[in-house]
């Protein structure tokens, strides 16, 4: 059985905004790394990454909570 569409539709929106955070992210690393993006600029891209983490964890339970479930 699958979660039902809805909240797997949530998932994957929230999974594709973490791998887009995650790219931003390592562009920015190697900004850093080169001298043209600075601590702060990481340190922000850091904490809205962490944060889209727990996000996609708290979508992703909630998507296996409702396996079964219908819309």
């Amino acid at each position: 059985m699958v979660a039902n569409s809805t909240t797997l539709q949530d998932w994957l929106r929230a999974h594709r905004a973490l791998l887009e955070a995650e790219r931003r992210f390592a562009d920015l690393a190697t900004g850093f790394a080169a001298g043209s993006v600075t601590q702060q600029q990481l340190d922000q891209a850091h904490e809205e990454l962490l944060a889209l983490r727990m996000l996609c964890e708290a979508v992703f339970q909630k998507a296996v909570a409702t396996i079964g479930r219908s819309d």
